[in-house]
């Protein structure tokens, strides 16, 4: 539970930026308007710009999946095609993307051991940049 709120607040706070900033992003149009295509093939329904509290994992799982490829600087095509893919599976059998998204988690999960790439540092940093400042609960 506490983990997919985590992941519903990345998403939330990558959408709220969006919409923040608008048309004034460094991301391409092309994939600014693939993302409509992407909410729409998945039915997302954004409160504001969070997603819903009760939204299934799998949408939540995806829609991150679909930004952290929207702010890629070396996203390709055919991760797009897979994605968009993806949100179909979402939309008509949740309980077989949940699936699959569990056995590709597991088989991709970097190991405690293993260093990032230098693509993945590139994103993790654009990412930092776009995201809130972190504030620590108390309790």
């Amino acid at each position: 539970v506490e983990r997919k709120r985590r992941l519903r607040e990345l998403a939330g706070a990558l959408h709220g930026w969006l919409a923040k900033e608008g048309g004034s992003t460094n991301l391409p149009d092309e994939k600014i308007e693939r993302t409509k295509e992407f909410q729409e093939a998945i039915s997302l329904q954004l409160e504001g710009h969070q997603l819903p509290v009760l939204a299934p994992s799998e949408m939540v799982s995806s829609d991150a999946l679909w930004l952290i490829w929207l702010f890629d600087p070396v996203s390709r095509e055919q991760d797009r095609d897979l994605l968009m893919n993806l949100a179909r599976l979402v939309k008509v059998n949740g309980a077989r993307a949940r699936q699959l998204l569990i056995r590709a988690f597991r088989a991709a999960w970097p190991k405690t051991t293993s260093m990032p790439s230098g693509s993945a540092m590139l994103l993790y940093s654009i990412l930092a940049m776009t995201l809130p400042r972190v504030q620590e609960r108390v309790g």
